[in-house]
């Protein structure tokens, strides 16, 4: 009777032993996803920025990361308040550390086919210079709105990047509005993709201080990401 009952204590130990490490592994191998929250522990925070006199509103967004493929994507709302037809938006996407200091960013583009006054849910892959565990590290990622494109032509903020970095790292609202361009551009005013990453490296992590880098597209259909040595601060 005595080994019976040590048997079963036995199974049950086991099965207990078995079930902890299943749901361990579980917790590590789903994908996480972001939130906004602020902590001290390991997590993710997502934030937008706000920037009420642009046309374009950006809201919702969320990063969602997946251990097991070290990927990370952006999930996120965009509402076009202009009086045109929206055919692409560019996004930036900054990681800052518990001080609020840049750890790296990427600035990505997706097309779009946004009428005025319409709101769609958009979800974008990451480039993986921009992973991070979550069960690891605190991380809080802010989104902002950096240019945009119509049938007429294109805009931008008319503020630069340092201000709305600024901006992101703060929290705060960001009072730029569109300055817009003319669909042609003059042989002077073209730029290539790797002269745009270049600016966008050295503003987002400081020269001398890039970890990693890399750069793609055409002009101005230019994707880039960076990671920083060290977390740079923002100036105020």
């Amino acid at each position: 009777m005595d080994i019976r009952r040590t048997q079963r204590v036995v199974y049950f130990l086991a099965g207990l032993t078995i079930l902890v490490i299943s749901s361990a592994a579980f917790r590590v191998a789903r994908p996480f996803h972001g939130k906004a929250l602020t902590s001290a522990g390991p997590g993710l925070v997502t934030e937008a920025l706000a920037q009420p006199n642009l046309p374009i509103v950006i809201e919702n967004v969320n990063i969602v990361s997946e251990p097991i493929t070290r990927s990370i994507k952006l999930e996120y709302t965009v509402t076009n308040r202009g009086s045109e037809q929206a055919t692409q938006i560019a996004l930036a996407v900054v990681m800052f550390d518990w001080d609020h200091s840049v750890r790296g960013a990427e600035r990505v583009t997706d097309k779009i086919e946004l009428r005025p006054g319409e709101k769609e849910q958009h979800e974008l892959a990451l480039n993986n210079l921009l992973y991070v565990d979550p069960m690891q590290t605190w991380t809080r990622f802010a989104v902002g709105l950096v240019g945009a494109r119509t049938p007429s032509g294109g805009w931008t903020p008319d503020t630069p990047l340092s201000d709305l970095l600024g901006a992101l790292s703060e929290s705060r609202a960001s009072t730029a509005g569109p300055r817009f361009e003319a669909t042609a551009a003059s042989a002077q005013q073209v730029q290539t993709c790797r002269t745009e990453c270049q600016a966008f490296n050295n503003s987002t992590c400081g020269e001398g201080n890039v970890q990693s880098a890399m750069c793609s597209g055409t002009y101005p259909n230019c994707t880039m990401s960076v990671t920083s040595k060290s977390p740079k601060p923002i100036q105020p």
